[in-house]
């Protein structure tokens, strides 16, 4: 038996709803540096009527938030890299 929340679940439908597959490797292009693949993962995500001010804002919060300030401008590379 599949419980949600502590309950049987009703039907695969209603379990189907509130799970998704998450990858474990992610996808970044290795030629971008940190504060671009942020600013690119932001402008895919949010609404597109979000203003570019406030993505930058985001992005320069995040990158402090995380720690990545030194390596904000740095490209991300790749295995080989």
């Amino acid at each position: 038996t599949i419980r949600l929340n502590g309950r049987p679940a009703r039907s695969t439908r209603e379990v189907h709803k509130l799970i998704a597959f998450v990858p474990q490797e992610d996808v970044l292009l290795p030629t971008l540096t940190v504060t671009e693949s942020l600013w690119v993962s932001a402008r895919l995500r949010l609404p597109a009527e979000t203003p570019a001010s406030q993505l930058n804002e985001w992005v320069v919060r995040l990158v402090d938030l995380l720690g990545l300030t030194h390596v904000k401008d740095a490209a991300i590379g790749d295995v080989a890299r």
